[in-house]
């Protein structure tokens, strides 16, 4: 991102440059540098949520992983069904989990994330990811996952879905 606004610099000193001399062309640059401002502003956006989804504090993590699936170009269904609020350490958790493990769908597959209050233990589950896609890559990245929700006292597991489907499901405590 860094080069990009480095690039817009210079190419809004090309439009400085050029104004006086050659109207029309400064108009076209700066046509160009607008598209690349609005491109610049999505791409903060997208690292912004990536840092920390503000959207989770502010409207919870139904709204919370429809908003990442959207933003990633992904058909994914989203039921929560565990209205209440949690420790947010628990709510982040769970959010990353359910957004690093839909980063391994490709564009085309169709996924469901299911989030459910049990009253002892917050659930969810993944259904999705094609078994015949899904790669060692997926592995490496369940144990990472599978780690976070142990921290939390928490379990996880990868198994068979329907048909050529991955399902992960797991818990986290709601006790501390």
């Amino acid at each position: 991102m860094q080069q990009d606004l480095v690039a817009l610099s210079v190419e809004l000193q090309l439009v400085a440059d050029r104004l006086a001399e050659h109207p029309s062309e400064a108009l076209r640059l700066l046509e160009e540098a607008r598209g690349e401002i609005e491109q610049a502003l999505r791409a903060t956006a997208l690292l912004a949520e990536r840092v920390y989804p503000a959207l989770l504090d502010e409207s919870g993590l139904l709204a919370a992983l429809r908003t990442a699936a959207v933003h990633r170009g992904l058909s994914v269904s989203v039921d929560v069904v565990a209205p209440g609020d949690y420790p947010p350490a628990l709510a982040r958790t769970l959010y990353w989990c359910c957004v690093d493990l839909v980063e391994h769908l490709d564009p085309d597959e169709r996924a469901t994330i299911t989030v459910r209050d049990e009253g002892e233990a917050l659930t969810f589950e993944l259904v999705g990811v094609n078994r015949e896609r899904a790669s060692n890559d997926l592995r490496a990245t369940f144990e990472s996952l599978r780690d976070r929700i142990e921290a939390l006292s928490g379990q996880m597991t990868l198994a068979p879905g329907p048909g050529s489907r991955v399902t992960v499901a797991g818990s986290l405590p709601l006790s501390g």
